[in-house]
C-alpha cells in the first residue's frame, strides 16, 4: 500500500505550512437541533442573556476542556430564531492560535459577504469591515482552537 493513499508525506513538522488548516479544528454554524439532547436550558440561558443585552456592546466566552458540548451550544444559540431575527449580522469565524489580523478579518467579510473578498492589505480590510458593521446589531462567534 502505497503512503499518499493515506494522506501521508515524508517529512518533519517543519515542512508543514503555516496556513495550514486541519479539517478537523473546522467547526460550522449549522446544527441538526433533533439530534442534540439536554441543552434546552442552557441555550436559553444564552439566547436570554444576548437578546436582554443586545443595545449594548457585550462580549460572552465559553470555555472548557474538549467534548463538553460548548460548539454545539453556541450553534444552537446561533442559529435559533429569536436570535436571527433580533441581529442584523450574524457572523461564524474559525480561528486559532497562529490566526493573524489579517487572516481573521478576512474571514469576518467573507462570512458576511458570503464570498472571497479578493483583498489582501490590512488597511482595505478594516476600511470594508466597518462599512458592514457601522450601524449594525451583529453577533460574531470567533470559535477558538487552542493547540498545546
Amino acid at each position: 500500500m502505497r503512503k499518499n493513499t493515506f494522506g501521508l508525506a515524508s517529512g518533519g513538522v517543519g515542512d508543514i505550512a503555516a496556513d495550514h488548516t486541519y479539517d478537523w479544528q473546522l467547526t460550522i454554524s449549522i446544527v441538526n437541533e433533533s439530534e442534540i439532547l439536554g441543552r434546552g436550558k442552557e441555550k436559553e440561558e444564552l439566547v436570554n442573556i444576548l437578546l436582554t443585552n443586545a443595545d449594548n456592546l457585550s462580549i460572552h466566552a465559553m470555555w472548557g476542556m474538549g467534548g463538553l458540548g460548548k460548539t454545539t451550544l453556541a450553534q444552537l444559540v446561533y442559529n435559533e430564531e429569536r436570535v436571527k431575527q433580533h441581529f442584523d449580522l450574524k457572523i461564524w469565524v474559525c480561528v486559532s492560535t497562529d490566526s493573524n489580523i489579517k487572516r481573521l478579518t478576512r474571514a469576518i467579510i467573507e462570512s458576511i459577504e458570503g464570498a472571497s473578498c479578493g483583498l489582501e492589505e490590512l488597511d482595505p480590510l478594516l476600511q470594508r469591515l466597518q462599512q458592514k458593521l457601522t450601524g449594525k446589531k451583529f453577533l460574531l462567534v470567533l470559535m477558538m482552537w487552542m493547540i498545546v
